[in-house]
């Protein structure tokens, strides 16, 4: 399949499913080039922009407004206001590039749970993160102990991904590291995904 992978980050989502077979292509307005396992597109999402037809998409809308209305109030970030709006045109903006291209098995949104209360409830959470979309039904791919990672505690096999030389100097090192999705959810999905597309030739 040929999947698009919005606000592509480092390439969380790419990693699982370009080893499930799939082709993914990248898009993200930050240069993760360096990094990005797939095709790798720099653009602004909220521009026109001229898709290939796909059969998949993923995205993963940035998360530091929704979450930072959940920070405790003496952290340092709380005190900074949170810009929802923006945060949600993102999000939004995801829906409106579905209807747009049109995906021919679906779409997926990773998120924060703080991001249910501006953008509706998520239709399920693996770990901390919290998914919406119209996507088949699949399993984390043999999930261990620590896999399922969240705010903390990221994997070692994640900072060997992504060295920090290779991240913009736009974002922080360590909001990329915790961004990334874990490999048995993009794994799994990939694999679903994979299954889907065997059934059908």
């Amino acid at each position: 399949m040929l999947i698009l992978d919005f606000y592509s980050g480092a390439g969380g989502w790419a990693h699982g499913l370009l080893a499930a077979g799939h082709r993914v292509i990248g898009y993200d307005i930050l240069d993760f080039s360096k990094v990005y396992p797939g095709e790798f597109v720099q653009a602004d999402l909220l521009q026109n922009i001229d898709f290939p037809q796909a059969d998949f998409i993923t995205a993963s809308p940035p998360c530091t407004e929704f979450a930072r209305t959940s920070f405790p109030p003496t952290w340092a970030a709380a005190r900074k206001p949170a810009d929802i709006q923006g945060a949600c045109q993102l999000f939004e903006r995801v829906f409106e590039l579905v209807d747009i291209i049109k995906p021919t098995h679906g779409f997926i949104i990773e998120n924060v749970r703080g991001a249910q209360k501006f953008c509706g409830l998520a239709k399920e959470h693996m770990g901390s993160r919290y998914l919406w979309g119209s996507y088949p039904a699949f399993q984390p791919y043999q999930p261990r102990k620590g896999e399922l990672y969240g705010k903390v505690r990221v994997p070692q096999y994640v900072r060997n991904l992504i060295p920090k030389s290779s991240v913009p100097a736009d974002i922080s090192y360590p909001a990329v590291l915790r961004s990334f999705i874990p490999y048995p959810i993009s794994y799994g999905l990939g694999l679903k995904l994979k299954e889907i597309e065997t059934q059908k030739v």
